[in-house]
């Protein structure tokens, strides 16, 4: 009487483990509410390719200037070479200005979807905690476990036998659980990582955006003093003429 009621109990706990065994690991990862439809992929491909040909044809003019700024440097200078050094010297700031504010973009837009995916990962992370958490008491309810454990100490070879296969979809499903809960534990690390990097690439390029910008304005400004410097000589030259 007691090995058919050990059997009974295994059979119960089998049958609950195996809807648990069965339940998906993970879930979907659905998509952001609210997210923006994408682009066609023919579209955005075309408009990535245009836009990073712009960005070599900047670069190589940036490289002919700064050739042309080191021949200028390296020539003894009249008025109109300094006028020209300072014309190539803008020229190069102000297209060293266009790519930083193309990789700018490209940064934020890169920090923003590992901000997303931080958001998404940490709630991926806390559903798999809680699936764990809600399987545990739900095992600790039905009393599975203790009663496991009792009827394999059993000496009936039936009931001892399906207590063991009992006891192994216990550890089956817990396992998965687990797994499942470490693979988005790890996933929010690299997300958070990616995230770091992204922040970081961010803050230096918007350092050297600004250095640019100051250099420009001081190239700019040495332009309108050394052409105020002209005028003021052709002035007095005027002046001295006509007296």
């Amino acid at each position: 009487m007691k090995a058919v009621q050990g059997l009974a109990t295994v059979g119960a706990a089998v049958i609950l483990l195996t809807a648990a065994v069965a339940a998906p690991e993970s879930q979907p990862r659905p998509t952001q509410p609210g997210a923006a439809q994408e682009s066609p992929p023919h579209e955005e491909g075309a408009g990535a390719e245009a836009e990073q040909e712009r960005l070599r044809h900047i670069r190589s003019q940036i490289e002919e200037l700064r050739q042309r700024l080191v021949e200028s440097e390296s020539q003894a200078g009249t008025i109109l070479d300094a006028l020209d050094e300072i014309d190539l010297k803008i020229a190069v700031l102000g297209r060293e200005a266009i790519v930083l504010q193309a990789d700018l973009e490209s940064t934020r837009r890169a920090e923003a979807a590992a901000r997303n995916e931080v958001e998404a990962a940490r709630r991926r992370q806390s559903e798999a905690e809680q699936a764990l958490r809600r399987w545990l008491v739900e095992i600790d309810r039905a009393g599975s476990t203790s009663q496991l454990r009792l009827l394999l100490a059993s000496s009936n070879t039936s009931t001892l036998a399906a207590a063991q296969r009992a006891s192994e979809a216990l550890a089956l499903a817990e396992a998965s659980r687990v797994r499942n809960l470490r693979v988005e534990q790890a996933s929010l690390e690299t997300a958070l990582q990616s995230l770091e990097a992204n922040g970081a690439k961010l803050a230096s390029l918007q350092d050297q955006m600004q250095t640019r910008q100051q250099e420009l304005r001081a190239a700019r400004g040495g332009k309108q003093d050394l052409l105020r410097g002209i005028r003021a000589r052709e002035e007095v030259g005027q002046q001295a003429l006509a007296s």
